[in-house]
């Protein structure tokens, strides 16, 4: 399993991206102020700035496919409004191969939430089988504080056929994060709903 996963690092905004489609700045520079005039089009000077810097990471492996998008038009409403602009992706990916286990974190805005989520994930996993991390999910939530609530989404292939494919998966997704469930070879994608009010929000 482990040769076949491949993670790639993509911009949330290619090299380009803003110079081929200004359009995407009108709903802000039309019928605004000078002084929203100006700070709109210092923000739009800090995003092309950006370009190909700021990225997110893609992972696809046997059976799933994973990533941290912050979300391109919130990333771009957001330097567009905010006082001081963070651009930023602080989501976190976390694999296993060995325990067969892949998650998603995004923490609540610029913070290492979901980096010690995470983390507290990896140590668990170093001393105890995958078939008890139902129960480590819900300590967890009941021990994480209300300004550290980052979202979990998780999917364990607690099995292999003999080609060494996973045959099963089990999924626990914790907050806002999107999970889908797939089959290419007949074209459909359905959205595994979560628990929106668990752990993260």
């Amino acid at each position: 399993m482990t040769d076949l996963i491949n993670i790639r690092n993509i911009p949330i905004f290619g090299k380009g991206t803003f110079k081929a489609h200004p359009a995407v700045f009108d709903r802000f520079l039309q019928h605004a102020s000078d002084y929203a005039l100006k700070k709109f089009r210092d923000a739009q000077a800090d995003l092309e700035r950006c370009e190909g810097t700021v990225t997110w990471p893609l992972i696809v492996g046997p059976g799933f496919a994973g990533a941290t998008h912050p979300g391109a038009d919130n990333i771009l409403i957001e330097t567009m409004y905010a006082g001081h602009r963070h651009i930023y992706n602080s989501d976190c990916l976390y694999i296993n191969p060995e325990k067969r286990i892949f998650a998603v974190s995004d923490p609540p805005g610029v913070t290492t939430s979901a980096r010690a989520l995470l983390g507290k994930l990896d140590r668990y996993l170093k001393k105890n089988a995958p078939d008890t991390l139902c129960s480590f999910i819900n300590q967890l939530n009941l021990d994480t504080a209300y300004n550290d609530n980052a979202t979990l989404s998780l999917v364990h292939f607690p099995q292999q056929s003999s080609d060494g494919q996973p045959t099963e998966a089990i999924v626990y997704n914790a907050g806002d994060s999107y999970v889908f469930h797939g089959k290419r070879s007949e074209g459909q994608l359905e959205h595994i709903a979560g628990s929106s009010q668990f752990i993260g929000s």
